[in-house]
């Protein structure tokens, strides 16, 4: 003869006590989409401050390098129009 033991089993729910555990789920689902939300808008923001960041250093950079740049473009046009230049410099001018 076979015989089942069973421990630690609730009685069964009644229908008042699974509307609550329903509305205790939902409320908790709730609570953590509105955290998810709040934690996703906290990002976005911090992307677009970093986003903001990188165009300032671009712009910046851009600037930077091409003031420089323009002087020597400047000046390699001025030497390429010199006409006592070797062949050499005149290439390595070009």
């Amino acid at each position: 003869m076979w015989k089942e033991t069973v421990k630690a089993k609730s009685l069964p729910w009644d229908e008042v006590e699974i509307e609550t555990a329903s509305e205790l789920r939902s409320t908790l689902m709730l609570a953590a989409l509105e955290f998810s939300q709040q934690s996703l808008k906290l990002e976005a923001e911090r992307a677009q401050v970093a986003s903001q960041a990188k165009s300032s250093f671009l712009a910046r950079m851009s600037h930077e390098l091409r003031t420089p740049l323009n002087a020597i473009l400047g000046c390699t046009q001025l030497m390429n129009l010199d006409n006592s230049l070797t062949q050499t410099i005149g290439e390595y001018v070009n």
